[in-house]
């Protein structure tokens, strides 16, 4: 099933997605979970935001390989796919590269969270089931590699 990008205002059907969910109930030994996350502290979702499932990986430019696009001197010397450094949003842990599909600047919601879209990745795709695999640019996540959440997406 593929999930079209729906403008604010166009009509469209919700159906219930089943999302697998991790049966492994704490988070990996190498991720700090350093803030706690309610519906009181969550950022608020734009009425135009559609339902999507999101299926999540990570990627550390410090690593170099396929975290990195230009390795140089022994440091990842490439940008985001908008232009913009990595380096000014790693610590933050909110940039996320997502499908083609999906502009630049477009929000994703999802765990009490809001991420940006400002990276493309040769695997970052909508799976043919309707998943929307998002990378965030991160030392470390919370998530397992494949790990499939609901989410709304906002295109401004």
């Amino acid at each position: 099933m593929f999930l079209p990008i729906v403008e604010a205002g166009d009509a469209y059907t919700v159906t219930e997605t089943t999302v697998e969910e991790s049966t492994d109930e704490t988070p990996p030994d190498n991720v700090d979970v350093d803030e706690v996350l309610s519906e009181e502290t969550a950022p608020h979702i734009p009425p135009e935001a559609i339902p999507i499932v999101v299926k999540i990986s990570h990627y550390d430019p410090n690593l170099g390989g396929t975290n990195c696009a230009a390795w140089y001197d022994g440091g990842c010397n490439s940008h985001l796919a908008n232009g913009e450094r990595w380096q000014d949003y790693y610590e933050e842990e909110r940039t996320i590269a997502c499908p083609m599909s999906v502009p630049f600047g477009s929000k994703i919601y999802f765990d009490y969270k809001v991420y940006t879209c400002r990276d493309r990745g040769g695997a970052i795709v909508i799976t043919w089931e309707g998943y929307y695999w998002i990378d965030i640019l991160a030392k470390r996540t919370p998530y397992k590699y494949g790990e499939l959440r609901d989410a709304w997406l906002y295109v401004p």
